[in-house]
């Protein structure tokens, strides 16, 4: 089959999924291609398309299948990130955060102190790695990094991508319920916290009619939980309350229409209402 043919075909079928990134579109092409060997002697080598690959991949894009997950490859704040069915594709709007949470973290350690960055359902790693990565070596030496995930898959996922971005020992990664383990809260080092979370924040009745391949994203992370906010809430309140001064940067949907509209939500050391 013609390769030229079958690009144009697939670039086509890509891009009327409403996907955008040229970069996963590359993921997509080298994960269909081959290396054929054409001369021994020379050593060159011809690219080709694994058709049965090309095939199934086709079939998925129609579906609305993430191509994050065809590649198992996600782009944020500049990084490649590893993630598969059940763990939270890191949206670009986050990136928002991550820039929130680097600038009141310089300001503080500008001030001389030191602080603890927690990152409450990091999912892929992706906010707490790349404050990690933005932060560097030398401004990581009073900052304590903290990531939490009530599932073990995403936690799992998260520790893998800190060993491919080389800081696996700059970040402390738990599986818990918000902050708690079994009951028990995660107390930071450092008396200046901020607290980073994007937030599950799906209705229930938007999330039900979520196409099956959003819903693949995990229920974790997209549906809101009353159980998620309140514990969330009474662990802000439990830091203030042992005299951590804490800031909360959290992502969510906003309270008004529309409702897919998303915010990124500072507040200062004050009692959090969810």
């Amino acid at each position: 089959m013609n390769r030229t043919r079958l690009l144009r075909e697939l670039f086509d079928e890509f891009f009327r999924a409403q996907n955008r990134s040229l970069k996963l579109y590359d993921d997509i092409v080298q994960f269909i291609s081959t290396r054929r060997v054409v001369s021994k002697t020379q050593g060159d080598g011809t690219t080709v398309i694994d058709v049965t690959k090309y095939k199934k991949v086709v079939q998925l894009l129609r579906k609305g299948y993430p191509p994050e997950y065809i590649t198992s490859k996600a782009y944020f704040y500049g990084y490649s990130f590893w993630v598969k069915p059940g763990v939270y594709i890191p949206n670009p709007f986050t990136e928002k955060l991550v820039d929130y949470v680097l600038t009141e973290a310089r300001r503080v350690l500008a001030q001389g102190q030191p602080v603890t960055i927690l990152d409450i359902g990091t999912g892929s790693g992706a906010v707490a790695l790349s404050v990690v990565k933005e932060l560097g070596e030398g401004g990581l030496r009073r900052v304590e990094v903290i990531a939490t995930d009530k599932s073990a898959q995403a936690i799992e996922v998260a520790r893998y991508n800190a060993r491919r971005l080389g800081v696996a020992g700059s970040v402390a990664f738990y599986v818990a319920d918000v902050a708690f383990i079994e009951g028990n809260a995660i107390l930071p080092r450092y008396q200046n916290v901020i607290i980073a979370s994007n937030k599950p924040y799906l209705p229930k009745d938007v999330f039900t009619r979520l196409p099956r391949h959003v819903k693949l994203q995990g229920k974790l992370a997209l549906l809101r939980s009353r159980d998620f906010d309140s514990k969330f809430k009474a662990y802000v309140n439990l830091l203030r309350n042992k005299g951590y001064r804490v800031t909360t940067v959290v992502e969510t949907f906003r309270n008004r229409k529309p409702v897919s509209a998303k915010v990124v939500v500072r507040r200062y050391n004050v009692d959090y209402e969810a």
